[in-house]
């Protein structure tokens, strides 16, 4: 019996490597064998316990509670010398005694606050990758009802933790090679803008042949380890500052930007224009940010389109046009006439392009638009 059971979470797992939605229930099934009630499938930082995840079973209002007071007190994700703990890291199977004892876990502030309220006494982590200070693993939760997790469970999650870890890698590798839907890179293949995508820690992951030309071109860019970077230091930092907020886990920082980036024999500068991005396709964790860079060459000639909107900003076509209007100009009542609907849907979609480009306000939305199409001032 335990063997088709296996077998059947085995077939959940492989379908999950490669159809992002399929995460949740694979944990469910996961929890379900190795005694746990709860799951969570995150990326944390073992410098200050921040990151990202998905969860399953656990109240959707402790994330946001996780982010905003607990990160930092999380006793598992919060090392005093993160790269010396990363050096002695390995993937394996863990409980939480196996990091501090019980009896002193209960006198924590994590434990009363935040574990308790959810019903979680004990803890197995399955850790399956690592990056810098950061860590991937599930931690299956358990009440204290049900006590510690037994022997036998620890050794069925050992035996299917290679697995565990090999779907995952599946589905990094995939995220990585897909940031966007299809419909997306096709139009920014289309662009005629430079545009390049990269990932939250600046790596690019995807140039269309306009960016690749611009790239190529002396005194401009540079792609230093695979991370996009500029040849002049001054520009080289204050592109990375934007790259930085657009990439931001912390979505009060998170935030579109722009700049403009001379080059040697160039009478007008490329105007840049810097966008978070929430990565949808084979994301594994679908809400880590990303980020989109959009040059635009005055000397080209091009213009802003509502396809071109939509392909970097992820706007809906109703979002675009409202974009658009406002560029011109026009106010909401104004951009309701043109458009043939209600004020109301307008001011909606405008708060809707307003997150989607990161700007915070209406005159910030207009000077990034007009940036991207190399007619705003520097």
């Amino acid at each position: 019996m335990a063997g088709a059971v296996e077998t059947e979470f085995l077939d959940l797992l492989y379908d999950a490597a490669v159809e992002p939605e399929k995460w949740i229930p694979a944990m469910d099934r996961f929890a379900d064998l190795v005694g746990g009630t709860s799951s969570w499938l995150s990326r944390l930082s073992m410098a200050n316990g921040t990151g990202t995840g998905v969860v399953s079973r656990i109240d959707p209002v402790m994330p946001p509670l996780y982010h905003s007071h607990y990160a930092s007190q999380n006793l598992y994700s919060n090392a005093t010398d993160p790269e010396a703990f990363m050096r002695g890291w390995v993937p394996k199977i863990m409980v939480d005694d196996d990091f501090v004892a019980k009896e002193d876990l209960i006198k924590t502030e994590y434990y009363d606050g935040f574990l308790k309220p959810q019903d979680v006494h004990s803890i197995m982590f399955v850790r399956l990758a690592a990056r810098g200070v950061e860590i991937s693993a599930i931690s299956i939760n358990r009440p204290e009802s049900w006590g510690r997790f037994e022997t036998w469970q620890i050794e069925r999650a050992k035996r299917l933790h290679p697995h565990v870890r090999r779907a995952f890698r599946v589905a990094e590798t995939l995220a990585a090679a897909g940031l966007m839907a299809e419909g997306m890179a096709a139009a920014i293949d289309r662009s005629p803008y430079g545009v390049i995508v990269l990932d939250d820690t600046g790596y690019v992951r995807r140039t269309n042949g306009v960016a690749e030309t611009l790239l190529a071109e002396a005194g401009g860019f540079c792609v230093v380890g695979g991370r996009l970077s500029a040849v002049q230091p001054k520009a080289a930092g204050e592109l990375q500052a934007l790259i930085a907020a657009a990439a931001s886990p912390d979505v009060a920082v998170r935030k579109g930007g722009s700049m403009t980036l001379a080059l040697p024999g160039r009478r007008f500068p490329l105007s840049v224009t810097v966008a978070p991005v929430v990565s949808q396709a084979y994301a594994v964790f679908d809400h880590r940010p990303a980020v989109i860079v959009c040059v635009n060459d005055p000397q080209a000639g091009a213009q802003l389109s509502e396809e071109m909107l939509r392909a970097l900003f992820g706007l809906t076509r109703a979002e675009a046009r409202v974009a658009i209007a406002i560029t011109r100009g026009e106010t909401s009542r104004q951009a309701a006439s043109t458009l043939g609907v209600s004020v109301h849907t307008v001011r909606n979609q405008l708060q809707s392009v307003l997150e989607k480009t990161g700007a915070s306000r209406q005159s910030e939305l207009v000077a990034l638009l007009m940036r991207a199409i190399g007619t705003g001032s520097a």
